[in-house]
C-alpha cells in the first residue's frame, strides 16, 4: 500500500470511529432519561379560540418506580427547564393527544419526535390546531395573522410560566413555514427573546430574505436541515437556499445510503422516509439538541449523513509483476 492510500484509509477510518463515537455520546444521552410524561393543554387565543398543545417533558425511567414517584420527579423540575422548544409539525399542522403514563420509544418501530427532543432537552411543546381550524391548516395560513396570534399565545404562556428559559422554535416540512414566519414577528414586537430556530426538511420560502433579515438581525442563529433522499421537498433547493447567507445561518445536510435514492415520479413525503429522516431520527434530534445547547455542530456529527463505513480505496497493481489486491 503506498504512503498516499495508507493515508486514505487511515483518514476515513479515523472519520468513521469518530462518527461512532458521536452516536455512542447521543446513545448515552438519550439513555440517561430514558422515558417522558406527556400532557394535553388548550391555550387560549383569538375570542374563543384555544389552541391544542402536546406538552412533553424527561423523566427518569427507574424499575420499580411509581407512577406517584415519577409525577413527583416530574413536578419537582417544573420551576425551571433550561430549555423549551417549540415545535412545528409538517403537513396539516395536526398534533396527536397526550399518551397517559409514562412514555418511552417503541423497541419495534421509528422513535419519538417527542421523546427525543424531550430526552435531550427536557422540555418540548408542540404546537397544535386551533379551535376554529380543526380540519388542518394550510401554508397560507401558517403565514397569516391569525396563525402567528396561535403560536404567539402559546409561546407566551409558558415563556411567562418558566420565564428563566431559553425558548428555540423546531419547525419540520410545512412547519418550516410556521417556524421562520413566527420567529420574525417575535423578534419584530421583541418578547420574548428567541434563542435558536431550525428549520428541518422544508422548502426554501421558508427561508427567504424577507422572512430572514429581521430574525438575523436579532442576532438569532438558525439551522437548516435536509436529508439528501428526500423525495418530498428536493434537498438541492434548500441547499443552495441556505448558503446564499454568509453568516447567522449553519447548513446541515445528511445522507443515509439505505434509504431509496430520489425519485421524480413518487413523492414520498409519508412517516419513516427520508423527508422526516426515516432511520436517522437520533442523529437528526442529537444535532438539534447541541445546536440548541451550544449554538455549534461538533464535526463529528456534520459527519453523520456516514451510515456505512467508508469504502477502503482499491489499490491497483502497479505492474504486472505485483500481488492483486485480493492477495495482499
Amino acid at each position: 500500500m503506498n504512503t498516499l492510500n495508507l493515508a486514505t484509509t487511515q483518514r476515513a477510518r479515523a472519520n468513521w470511529l469518530a462518527v461512532i463515537a458521536c452516536t455512542l455520546a447521543l446513545a448515552t444521552t438519550f439513555d440517561a432519561a430514558a422515558a417522558w410524561r406527556e400532557s394535553d393543554e388548550h391555550i387560549k387565543s383569538r375570542n374563543d379560540v384555544t389552541v391544542h398543545a402536546l406538552v412533553a417533558r424527561a423523566v427518569a425511567a427507574e424499575p420499580g418506580k411509581s407512577e406517584a414517584k415519577i409525577d413527583a420527579a416530574v413536578a419537582s423540575t417544573e420551576a425551571a427547564p433550561t430549555d423549551i422548544v417549540f415545535f412545528f409539525p409538517g403537513a396539516e399542522g395536526r398534533v396527536r393527544s397526550a399518551r397517559g403514563g409514562v412514555s418511552n420509544h417503541n423497541p419495534n418501530g421509528r422513535p419519538s419526535t417527542m421523546g427525543l427532543l424531550a430526552e435531550s432537552l427536557g422540555m418540548i411543546v408542540a404546537i397544535g390546531l386551533p379551535t376554529d381550524e380543526p380540519s388542518g391548516i394550510s401554508t397560507q395560513w401558517r403565514l397569516g395573522a391569525e396563525h402567528l396570534g396561535d403560536a404567539g399565545a402559546v409561546i407566551d404562556t409558558f415563556s411567562k410560566r418558566y420565564p428563566q428559559a431559553r425558548i428555540s422554535l423546531v419547525g419540520m416540512s410545512n412547519g418550516g413555514r410556521s417556524v421562520t414566519a413566527v420567529a420574525n414577528a417575535i423578534v419584530r414586537r421583541g418578547a420574548p427573546k428567541l434563542h435558536r430556530v431550525v428549520v428541518m426538511a422544508s422548502m426554501p420560502e421558508a427561508i427567504n430574505a424577507e422572512v430572514m433579515q429581521p430574525i438575523l438581525a436579532a442576532q438569532v442563529p438558525v439551522l437548516v436541515m435536509h436529508h439528501k433522499r428526500d423525495s418530498c421537498l428536493p434537498y438541492r433547493f434548500m441547499e443552495s437556499a441556505a448558503k446564499q447567507y454568509e453568516k447567522g445561518v449553519v447548513w446541515l445536510g445528511t445522507d443515509d445510503v439505505r434509504a431509496p435514492t430520489v425519485s421524480p415520479f413518487n413523492r414520498d413525503c409519508a412517516p419513516g422516509s427520508a423527508h422526516v429522516f426515516g432511520g436517522r431520527e437520533e442523529w437528526a434530534h442529537g444535532a438539534i439538541a447541541e445546536w440548541v445547547k451550544t449554538g455549534s455542530i461538533a464535526e463529528a456529527m456534520r459527519n453523520g449523513g456516514v451510515t456505512l463505513p467508508p469504502r477502503e480505496p482499491r489499490i491497483e497493481p502497479r505492474n504486472e509483476s505485483q500481488s492483486s489486491p485480493a492477495k495482499q
